[in-house]
């Protein structure tokens, strides 16, 4: 029922970011092709298998903890 507002939060946001989910049940999974070139995604997924979305992704095949505890070093660093 939200997902205007879901593709509109995609399309200004700056970074995209799916952590655990396959993104596979409709719609939430086109979310990922909302996102402007040039914009990073990342995906914390212990269990991605390396689908392609046509975008520059980066993975982190962690559980959600530990990637997000990654992804927070890797945004924050200098």
């Amino acid at each position: 029922p939200k997902m205007d507002e879901a593709f509109e939060q995609v399309l200004s946001a700056d970074l995209f970011l799916r952590v655990c989910s396959s993104l596979q049940v409709y719609p939430a999974a086109g979310l990922i092709h909302y996102v402007p070139i040039g914009k990073p995604i990342y995906i914390i997924d212990p269990n991605h298998h390396g689908e392609k979305h046509g975008k520059s992704v980066t993975v982190i095949q962690e559980t959600a903890v530990n990637g997000m505890k990654l992804l927070f070093n890797k945004l924050t660093a200098a």
